[in-house]
């Protein structure tokens, strides 16, 4: 009588096991990134949610609870995308022509003026909150100290808008919509590692890079979808078993990966710096940019779209296994 009994439990060992569910969805919200035990989202306006709103609120990571709001001061306008600096202490908002900062949770607006000339593509911190790196449109990066407001250098070597830039382990990762890569020593300016993204015109145009603390692995996103994946150097890029990708999240250890994204496959953990995928998390219609994890790696949080079909309006958070 315990043979049943037996093979019921043989086959629960077999089946694959689920994806888990989320523990809730912020709608209406565009995701910033988590801050100790809570996650910053900023609010979004109307049925489309295409709008931001000067609203940042914390909430508990956990529960989706409300722990306290600001209102950014100044003028936000017509800024729609935004990047939150590691220590969740400084939020930049640009919409790849300019670019404005303001310091969190005071909601005041940082002290000096960036240059809107020429434009800003992309934007990045380190992982101190002591700089800042600006891609901009002629293919160079600024570096900028975020307590003077002083220029610290500049990184040219591409040839059209540098599109994705990241700063980790004193050496700063930038790539272009031309599909070039470079890692630099963010002290001194010299390159460390150059490569190019196979294939040829918008295949290779680059939407998103990350740089792993130690500053030794970097992983390149295309527009397209494509993930690849280098190592300073070494010649050349791998590809990794990812498409579709439209957002990248490092965890605090630097060794696992997510790449979110409208993929049939689901929302990607990719192990590092092997590129291995490790498991794919269930996906929801409409997943757009944006993809963070919490300090301890246990929550993953992603922008989604919402059931009425507008894209990359809610926020949702899930445990991870």
């Amino acid at each position: 009588m315990f043979l049943p009994l037996l093979l019921a439990l043989a086959l629960t060992l077999l089946l694959p096991l689920s994806p888990p569910g989320p523990l809730y969805v912020q709608p209406n919200a565009a995701l910033l990134g988590f801050q100790d035990d809570a996650l910053l989202v900023q609010r979004r306006k109307g049925a489309d949610g295409n709008t931001l709103l000067p609203e940042v609120v914390w909430l508990d990571a956990r529960s989706g609870v409300v722990r306290r709001s600001v209102t950014l001061r100044g003028d936000p306008t017509g800024l729609s995308y935004p990047t939150l600096s590691p220590g969740g202490t400084v939020l930049a908002l640009d919409n790849h022509s300019s670019v404005s900062l303001w310091l969190l949770p005071s909601g005041q607006p940082w002290p000096f003026h960036l240059p809107d000339s020429p434009a800003v593509h992309s934007v990045a911190f380190d992982g101190a909150g002591r700089s800042v790196a600006l891609g901009r449109a002629p293919g160079y990066v600024q570096l900028w100290d975020l307590h003077t407001g002083q220029r610290l250098r500049s990184f040219v070597g591409h040839g059209a808008p540098v599109s994705a830039v990241s700063l980790a382990g004193g050496r700063l990762l930038s790539a272009g919509l031309d599909g070039t890569v470079r890692v630099w020593d963010a002290a001194t300016g010299s390159v460390l590692s150059r490569a190019q993204v196979p294939g040829t015109g918008g295949e290779r145009a680059v939407s998103d890079v990350v740089l792993t603390p130690d500053g030794l692995t970097y992983v390149v996103l295309t527009t397209q979808g494509p993930l690849w994946l280098g190592h300073v150097g070494e010649e050349g890029l791998m590809r990794v078993d990812v498409e579709r990708g439209r957002g990248l999240a490092l965890n605090a250890a630097g060794n696992l990966l997510a790449v979110n994204g409208p993929s049939e496959r689901g929302l990607a953990l990719v192990e590092l710096p092997s590129g291995r995928v490790r498991d794919r998390l269930g996906n929801v219609p409409g997943s757009g940019e944006g993809v963070a994890f919490a300090p301890k790696g246990d929550l993953l949080a992603e922008q989604v779209g919402n059931p009425q079909g507008s894209l990359s309006s809610d926020v949702r958070v899930i445990p991870l296994p």
